[in-house]
Parts: structure tokens; sequence; C-alpha cells
């Protein structure tokens, strides 16, 4: 008895510790992603899977209407991905077989944005209609993502600190430089 009452709790104690590392699908990262990136998408929207790893990135895989593609592309800058490469790598560690088909490159187009603590990705592949979505946020010590070369500030328990001196980081669009802060 008190065995099963202890795998309970320890059970109990997972689910409800580390909600983010299952695949989620009702719309709750997808609202983060408007809030957070403030991008205009579709109305008609349909959401094939999400995730949000529960401490610094979230996204998902989304497919847009042949009669909204069009507008969507023209109304963001999206350039074809070998002209602007992002690592995906960190999306497709948590999608699962929803990842973005990088084999797939001259296939795809994407955009990516930051404001400092969150930055965004969306890579699309405009003849199907697939839409991937990769939201950075802050973890659980307030450090977002960097965002461009000016951004030489990180959170730390909320507030805004300098980075250490010559802290090397990763900007939005996976560009390694480090800060010469003195």
């Amino acid at each position: 008895m008190k065995k099963s009452i202890f795998q309970l709790a320890l059970l109990a104690g997972l689910l409800l510790a580390a909600p983010g590392c299952f695949l989620i699908g009702g719309g709750e990262v997808l609202a983060d992603i408007k809030r957070i990136s403030g991008v205009i998408l579709p109305d008609r929207l349909r959401i094939i899977s999400e995730f949000d790893n529960g401490e610094f990135v979230a996204g998902g895989k989304y497919w847009i209407n042949k009669k909204d593609l069009q507008g969507f592309l023209k109304s963001h800058p999206f350039e074809p991905v070998h002209k602007k490469y992002h690592d995906g790598q960190l999306f497709n560690a948590f999608a699962g077989k929803d990842s973005i088909p990088f084999s797939q490159l001259s296939l795809l187009k994407c955009f990516s944005d930051c404001k400092p603590g969150d930055a965004w990705l969306f890579v699309v592949n405009p003849s199907t209609g697939e839409l991937w979505i990769e939201l950075q946020y802050p973890d659980f010590a307030g450090d977002g993502p960097p965002c461009g070369k000016s951004d030489t500030t990180r959170k730390v328990h909320g507030n805004l600190m300098p980075r250490p001196p010559n802290e090397e980081v990763i900007s939005a669009a996976g560009t390694h430089y480090s800060h010469p802060n003195p």
C-alpha cells in the first residue's frame, strides 16, 4: 500500500513539475507566439502539433491554407533559408516527427526577429503551406535569448543586468559573438 502511494505521488510530481516536456496541441503555444512576437497570423491556421519545454523554448508545426498563404508570405520578410540560415536544431530537438525538414532547404523560406528576452523564428514551405514556429523566452533564471549585438543585457531575477565581459552568446539568427563589455 505504501509503495503504491509513493509511486502515485512520484507520478503526480513528475506530471506537475515537467508539463512542458510533453507535446501539447490546444493552441496555448500559438497564443503566446502571437502575443510575444506580434506577428499577425492567418485566422484559418491549423495546429498540427505544439510543444513547450517549460523553460526556454516553445513552438509548433502549423498549416496555412493556400488562400491565406500568399498574403502571409507578402506581409512578412521571408527569405530563402539558404540565404539567411538559422540553426533550427533547437526546434528540431523538441519537435519530434514534426521537425523542420532541413533536407529540403531549397523549398523553405524563413524570417526571424527578436526583442530583448524573446526571439522567434518562422519557417514555411510555400509549396505545402507547412509552417514551423520557434519561440525562445527567458528561462527560470530570467535569462532570455540575446537580441542582436546591441543587446548587452540579460535578465537576472527580473532585472536587466550587464552581461559578463566577453560572454559568448548566440543571437536569434544563430550568429556567435562575444560581448566586449568591460
